[in-house]
């Protein structure tokens, strides 16, 4: 889906830099999202926060996960 039509960025385009670990400054940086009439801001910032946690369990490896109940 389109979140900024200002300038054309899709939904898609904001999850992939926010996997690769850019910040919501960083991604309405880089694509121009945020930066006519700002009423996309909040979307981003909202997508990069949902899309952020999703990239760091995919980058974890199996020894840097510990089981719940170890100390």
């Amino acid at each position: 889906m389109i979140v900024c039509v200002c300038r054309a960025v899709s939904d898609r385009l904001i999850h992939e830099l926010a996997a690769q670990g850019l910040s919501p400054e960083q991604v309405m940086a880089r694509t121009g999202a945020g930066s006519c009439c700002g009423a996309c801001r909040p979307t981003v910032s909202r997508l990069v926060q949902l899309a952020r946690p999703a990239a760091h369990a995919e980058r974890a490896r199996p020894e840097q996960v510990r089981p719940l109940d170890a100390a």
